[in-house]
């Protein structure tokens, strides 16, 4: 069994907390905390899709597309420079 610290985290790199502020009593802010509002706006693609499908998720305002691979897995990401470049 794992032992986890005060963050709540066990160490692992899938479980990292990063403090946006590191002073004392400045209510430091968690990436676990930003998590549901970038779900939200998570855009993932397929590594088998067209490219003109992230070309077309891009130019509806996505600034970023993930691209998954068959076990949906991170792949990669591409970005509107990716695609105009």
């Amino acid at each position: 069994m794992s032992q986890r610290n005060s963050s709540g985290c066990d160490g692992s790199k899938a479980c990292l907390a990063i403090r946006v502020k590191d002073k004392p009593g400045d209510n430091a802010m968690y990436v676990e905390r930003l998590l549901p509002a970038a779900r939200e706006k998570l855009v993932t693609i397929a590594d088998d899709a067209p490219l003109m499908e992230a070309a077309n998720l891009l130019h509806k305002g996505t600034d970023l597309v993930i691209v998954c691979d068959s076990a949906g897995l991170v792949a990669g990401v591409i970005t509107k420079a990716d695609v105009v470049g």
